[in-house]
């Protein structure tokens, strides 16, 4: 159990980062990070986490008018 807080925690930690990043508008960074933590959070079955990082994304693909 221990083992999964810390997990969690770094997770949280890391999508604070990619929040960051987006309000930054640092598009390029946060694509790196938001490709290292979503199999993760899919790993770990934090299906809201994975969603707000795909919402993050989204919201920036928006704004440049990508897609």
């Amino acid at each position: 159990a221990s083992e999964w807080k810390t997990a969690g925690l770094l997770m949280e930690e890391r999508v604070g980062l990619a929040r960051a990043l987006h309000g930054m508008g640092d598009r390029r960074e946060l694509d790196t990070l938001v490709a290292e933590l979503l199999p993760e959070a899919e790993r770990l079955g934090l299906r809201g986490v994975a969603r707000d990082l795909r919402a993050l994304l989204a919201s920036t693909e928006q704004k440049s008018g990508t897609r």
